[in-house]
């Protein structure tokens, strides 16, 4: 959406009278904008959705632009708003908007000290969120939750509800990641976690560009980081980054804030003088928001600060200021309300608890079954046949992803029980699945009609894909619900399994719970079986070159001698030298030498046939046996003048090189392999012997 033109309005209500579920696409953008713009662009969208009667609209425009005088801190305006919207989602049986208005209730009944208020709202609405399975609004709503403990100093309590949310899956907007992390950040500086706290805001670096308020409280959190650390140059250009943001774009909510992080800067160079400067000039302001920490914050800096520069009676004053506020937020803890709030934290962390208990033995029992198996065919057999007993599913699919490659590919697709055969292992670049992978999140969807633009830009142009590549394959395309979980192996994505069902609603949290337990299974598998590839391959190959090593050239060379009674026309067995190895490995070092090596393997390769055997048989001597029905003698005299007119750079060197070859017919029962190489090393050698870059027959 752009920043401003009505053009672009135009386009908003011609698609929202297809539509009104579009008001969900745009709200982000319209939220990323300034107040000024942001609030101008929702009154004409309000004014519109009321006049044309869509009332889906207009109660998500209303919500939020009461979002937007929540952040103006015109909390009591906000609160009325919320009221409206929440009237109007729910006469329109609107659960998710329903769930959002609470959301906000929580926030603006916090801000206006209505603590019982908000806590009973925040106890509906957890209630409400988990018993419709709405696991974007539940961790609005425990964000909230934790904000309420962090604004009454239960840091400890709001970090408890936070690292709960690691359990729950980061659907919705990225706001939600933002909220939740942010906060958690917070908590973790005052719990002087800084090493935590440094992590998780690194988690996030990446998405707050386009999110101006975000950014904010970003360079915040990161200047309170360093400042703790003692690198206060960095501190300060931190929060003056913070501070040009907020004015440029007039985020007056948050600029006292700022204000207040600054003075910390001069407050740990004891330059006490612009601490006071600093926090007189934004005092009326933190008490009129009445942000308890902010002005508990406020009244004991001036404290110390007036108490350093000698000035006691101005010290006294902020300290009754503080003294009184602290006893104040020690009464709020103590409430009834809060207790209750307490309560129903621990019965939900319980809960979770007893679900893992419960189901822990079957998740293990499929786990084991899962990890044991070794090949890829085996573990994805397993997975189709133990995931029934544990979700409910008309489709699986796993996709793998390569990090090198930024690739993404289709390994198993099963469609009500059935392995699909998919002619195209591609997938488009805007899936469910590629939001997963790209931003380690677990998906949990019960109306993907009504939820897909969170992740998806164009359903339309996805199913078409899937109709036009899968004739044959319906599970996205006919799908209502789905979880996506990727597979994380130290941090680093591997794929995603996914699970898919043409009904809409039919999935938990307690199935997400589950889908977690088994990807880790899953991709502890995968690991396995890559390993196992490795070690297999390394066993057989010759890691320099990437052909056969002399081990498996040899049992690979007796199994066509085994055979040459069956087979019609002749084999050859060639030793084949680089000549003057030495001295090239002497002169330019081992790594050409190493080039070397490949090139000429990667050169002989090339001229041979698939099923013909080449290994590499010590050092710079290679043994190759083919079929040589097509003229045995120009096959190799090829090899040798390809050989004999490549040239190898090497830094700033061409490299010229030649090999010597000796040839002798591949026999059975009459020769052993050995002496068959023996025949062949003998003539090798008359050939390095002579004149060398020879062929002798």
């Amino acid at each position: 959406m752009e920043r401003n033109g009505v053009s672009d309005l135009d386009s908003v209500f011609k698609n929202l009278m297809i539509d009104e579920m579009y008001i969900r696409k745009v709200e982000i953008d319209i939220l990323s904008l300034d107040l000024i713009e942001g609030k101008r662009i929702l009154k004409e969208i309000i004014n519109f959705t009321k006049e044309n009667n869509l009332k889906y609209a207009y109660a998500w425009s209303i919500f939020n632009i009461g979002k937007l005088y929540n952040q103006e801190e015109a909390y009591e305006c906000a609160d009325m708003i919320f009221k409206e919207a929440y009237d109007v989602f729910e006469e329109n049986n609107d659960i998710n908007g329903v769930l959002s208005a609470i959301g906000g209730f929580i926030a603006t009944k916090c801000m206006m000290q209505k603590y019982k208020e908000a806590i009973e709202w925040g106890i509906k609405g957890i209630d409400m969120a988990e018993k419709h399975k709405n696991i974007e609004r539940l961790l609005a709503i425990k964000g909230n939750i934790s904000k309420l403990y962090m604004e009454i100093e239960q840091y400890d309590k709001a970090l408890e509800v936070l690292i709960e949310t690691d359990e729950i899956p980061l659907v919705g907007n990225i706001s939600n990641r933002m909220v939740l992390n942010i906060n958690r950040v917070t908590c973790e500086i005052e719990e002087n976690k800084l090493d935590k706290a440094l992590q998780n805001l690194e988690s996030i670096k990446s998405y707050v560009d386009n999110i101006p308020i975000f950014n904010v409280k970003w360079l915040i959190e990161k200047s309170k980081i360093s400042a703790r650390q003692g690198k206060l140059k960095e501190a300060e250009n931190e929060i003056l980054k913070a501070f040009d943001i907020s004015e440029e774009l007039n985020l007056y909510e948050i600029i006292d804030e700022v204000k207040i992080y600054l003075s910390d800067i001069y407050f740990y160079k004891k330059e006490y003088y612009k601490v006071i400067d600093i926090l007189k000039s934004i005092e009326k302001n933190i008490e009129r928001s009445n942000i308890l920490r902010l002005r508990t914050k406020l009244y004991n800096d001036l404290n110390i600060s007036y108490k350093e520069i000698n000035d006691y009676k101005n010290a006294y004053n902020y300290f009754e200021k503080y003294v009184s506020l602290k006893d104040e937020i020690k009464n709020i803890q103590n409430t009834t309300e809060v207790s209750l709030l307490d309560a129903k934290k621990e019965y939900m962390s319980k809960k979770d608890y007893k679900l893992l208990y419960e189901e822990n033995k079957l998740m293990l029992e499929i786990g084991k079954k899962i990890i044991s198996s070794i090949t890829l065919g085996d573990i994805f057999k397993v997975i189709s046949r133990e995931i029934n007993k544990v979700i409910k599913h008309d489709g699986i699919e796993i996709v793998a992803y390569d990090n090198k490659s930024k690739s993404y590919k289709i390994e198993l697709a099963i469609e009500e029980n059935n392995v699909v055969e998919l002619k195209e292992s591609k997938i488009l670049d805007d899936t469910l699945i590629k939001y997963s992978i790209d931003n380690k999140e677990e998906i949990i969807i019960n109306d993907i009609f009504k939820e897909y633009y969170h992740y998806i830009k164009d359903i339309e142009r996805y199913n078409k894909f899937v109709a036009e590549r899968y004739p044959k394959w319906k599970n996205e395309s006919n799908s209502n619900s789905a979880m996506i979980i990727p597979i994380i192996i130290k941090n680093n994505v591997i794929g995603c399994i996914s699970v898919y069902s043409y009904e809409s609603n039919a999935y938990a949290m307690k199935d997400l719970v589950r889908f977690k337990i088994l990807s880790a299974y899953i991709g502890i598998a995968l690991e396995n079986s890559k390993l196992y590839k490795e070690v297999e391959y390394n066993a057989n190959y010759d890691a320099l070159t990437n052909i056969y090593n002399r081990r498996r050239s040899i049992y690979k060379i007796n199994k066509i001698r085994n055979n040459i009674d069956k087979i019609s026309g002749k084999y050859y067995l060639a030793m084949i030298d680089i000549d003057n190895f030495k001295k090239i490995n002497d002169v330019y070092g081992h790594n050409a030498g190493d080039k070397i090596l490949v090139e000429v393997s990667k050169l002989i390769k090339e001229n041979i046939d698939k099923k013909d055997i080449l290994g590499r048989y010590g050092g710079e001597e290679f043994i190759l046996v083919f079929d040589g029905k097509n003229d045995y003698i120009k096959i190799l005299e090829d090899i040798r003048i390809k050989i004999e007119n490549l040239k190898i750079k090497y830094q700033d060197s061409l490299i010229s090189v030649t090999v010597s070859i000796g040839v002798e017919e591949l026999y059975d029962s009459s020769r052993t392999l050995e002496e068959n190489v023996s025949i062949a090393d003998k003539k090798l050698y008359k050939a390095k012997n002579t004149t060398k870059n020879l062929v002798v027959y």
